[in-house]
């Protein structure tokens, strides 16, 4: 499991410099203190400031552009958890473990679909919509227990690895019905903020 651990190690490198690990969830000191090393990190590297010559300059601009996309995955609770899945997917798969996730219709597509037909103003499609909005509030709590979880198990202890596989592909097969959701909300004329807005307080960041 070299690969996995050598990969772990380059995420905590990528993210050390705002003083955060890139974690599923993090805590109210933490985001303060991305924030400010972020700050702090974007007064240095501004391309604004006084440089000798034009490639400083040029190469401030690129370090810039980093900067902020690194700090815009970090902030951004959604952002942050869809990037990490990613790395995640990536780290197990060159040390050998597969994270096929099996595709599954959520309960509620294909009433959602149906109710897409509906006239706005329903009363079925009313009762569908509260039903989903309560489903939507229950898969965000479901994934801060268990992104909570696997933050605290790490990748580091080669005993935890078929667990942190198991709940890792619990969690994405959770997320995926999340997202889902919140694209049949947009799509039933819902207002999808408060939602977006409970997943970000869970996870910590922006929504």
């Amino acid at each position: 499991m070299e690969t996995l651990k050598s990969a772990h190690f380059m995420a905590e490198k990528k993210y050390e410099r705002f003083g955060v690990l890139p974690k599923l969830v993090f805590s109210s000191e933490e985001i303060e203190r991305l924030k400010k090393n972020y700050l702090k990190l974007s007064r240095e590297t501004h391309p604004d400031r006084n440089f000798s010559n034009k490639t400083d300059s040029e190469s401030s601009e690129d370090l810039m552009s980093e900067l902020n996309r690194d700090y815009e995955t970090l902030i951004h609770a959604h952002g942050r958890v869809t990037h990490l899945i990613q790395e995640y997917k990536q780290k197990f798969v060159k040390s050998g473990l597969t994270v096929d996730v099996k595709k599954s219709i959520p309960s509620f597509a294909v009433e959602g679909l149906e109710m897409l037909e509906v006239a706005p103003s329903d009363p079925t499609r009313t009762a569908f919509s509260r039903q989903l909005e309560t489903e939507v509030l229950k898969l965000v709590t479901r994934l801060a227990v268990l992104a909570k979880t696997l933050d605290s198990m790490g990748f580091e202890d080669s005993s935890n690895f078929a667990d942190l596989r198991s709940r890792f592909l619990e969690f994405v097969t959770l997320f995926e019905e999340f997202s889902y959701a919140r694209s049949l909300m947009d799509r039933l004329g819902l207002d999808t903020y408060p939602y977006e807005e409970r997943f970000s307080i869970e996870f910590g960041g922006l929504s």
